[in-house]
């Protein structure tokens, strides 16, 4: 190769690494926080279909593995909301449901409205958790048995995720089947 080439790819990698580090460190600081007392919420009015819409497709863009499908039963859904927050949210769901589906296609998201809240789902077709892990992947650096060797991260995103959600008078939950795959929802109030 190009001495260029070998440099290009060198920078790629780099900046790869300095990402990882970077979320890494974003995310221990949003623990911090949490356990403090001190995550702060700055809440404004915005379209909840729009930001999911926007973090697919910026999803799909460096996923090259998966097929990101976004179902939505209406054309806006607005929401009084963390805007930031809920797009940390729903970036944690889809890199994990890519993460942990590494032998599926397609990722499903799906956003609705019901009973005066906003409820989405990201549906994979993967690893799937087993019912006695189901709790414990809320919990803070814990990662799911048998996987953490061949999965980067500190198990800290859904321990945050869940947090947030909280925080907004919502809750987030998973269901899933071994060997099937999982689904993560999570419902807020519009208002």
């Amino acid at each position: 190769l190009p001495a260029h080439d070998v440099n290009k790819s060198f920078i790629e990698k780099a900046l790869v690494q300095i990402n990882k580090l970077t979320i890494l460190i974003s995310d221990l600081l949003d623990v911090s926080k949490i356990e403090t007392g001190q995550l702060p919420l700055s809440f404004t009015k915005f379209d909840l279909l729009q930001l999911v819409n926007e973090v697919t497709e910026l999803t799909q863009y460096s996923a090259h593995t998966h097929t990101l499908k976004l179902n939505a039963g209406a054309k806006t859904l607005i929401v009084t909301a963390d805007r930031q927050r809920i797009e940390q949210v729903i970036i944690n769901l889809l890199s994990n449901a890519i993460k942990y589906s590494p032998g599926g296609r397609s990722v499903d998201i799906s956003v609705s409205e019901n009973d005066g809240k906003a409820l989405i789902s990201v549906r994979d077709f993967g690893l799937g958790i087993s019912k006695d892990q189901q709790e414990r992947i809320f919990n803070r650096f814990y990662r799911v048995e048998d996987m953490a060797v061949h999965i980067s991260g500190l198990g800290i995103g859904l321990f945050i995720s869940k947090e947030i959600i909280i925080r907004h008078g919502g809750r987030l939950w998973v269901e899933s089947e071994e060997g099937k795959g999982s689904v993560f929802f999570f419902e807020i109030p519009l208002g």
